[in-house]
């Protein structure tokens, strides 16, 4: 006798799951509340996914519910678990995302949650993090790391991770090579290469 709710691969849960869930948010409007709670269950759902080795085809509301819980953290160890959660969403990410097909659409999820996950690894203060995560988003590093680098100058970022958006930012950045130095103050770095 066949049981009637066989168990199916976390993939095959995901492609379920998370569109349902995209459905109700748009159609909920300013109820910040309960879209909240969407988000949430759409990291929740894509972490149950990622950590059964399952595979995520579906990153809008995912992405937005990283960078929510990124914006409302500030304890390094929040932090710390929303980026291992964003880590093990990126490494189970569907390859045709992956693939990123449209890179001229600037607001496309896989290259946000590329992003969110190296700035919630610099947020953490965590150098190893920190430069984990920028050798993992080398194809959109040009512009994260001149963003990266504004933000480093305007002090948003700790100072143990501002050394190495410096150094990312040489090797990467578009407009590296419009500016005479990468450091906001020529005569505190060395050779030019440091923030302080």
């Amino acid at each position: 006798m066949r049981a009637i709710c066989q168990p199916q691969p976390a993939d095959q849960e995901g492609e379920q799951i998370l569109p349902l869930q995209d459905r109700p948010y748009f159609r909920l409007g300013d109820n910040d509340e309960n879209r909240h709670r969407i988000l949430m269950l759409a990291v929740s759902s894509a972490d149950w996914i990622a950590q059964r080795k399952g595979e995520i085809r579906e990153l809008s509301l995912v992405v937005n519910g990283i960078a929510m819980f990124a914006n409302q953290s500030s304890r390094q160890e929040d932090l710390e678990s929303t980026y291992e959660i964003s880590l093990r969403i990126l490494y189970v990410t569907d390859a045709y995302l992956k693939s990123d097909i449209h890179k001229q659409d600037r607001n496309r999820p896989w290259r946000l949650l590329c992003w969110n996950h190296c700035i919630i690894a610099t947020r953490t203060g965590n150098v190893e993090l920190a430069r984990k995560a920028c050798d993992r988003i080398i194809q959109e590093a040009e512009e994260f790391f001149s963003q990266g680098m504004r933000h480093a100058r305007n002090g948003q970022l700790p100072i143990q991770c501002r050394n190495i958006i410096a150094a990312y930012y040489r090797m990467y950045s578009v407009d590296r090579h419009s500016r005479p130095s990468d450091c906001p103050d020529h005569s505190q770095c060395s050779s030019g290469d440091a923030l302080h």
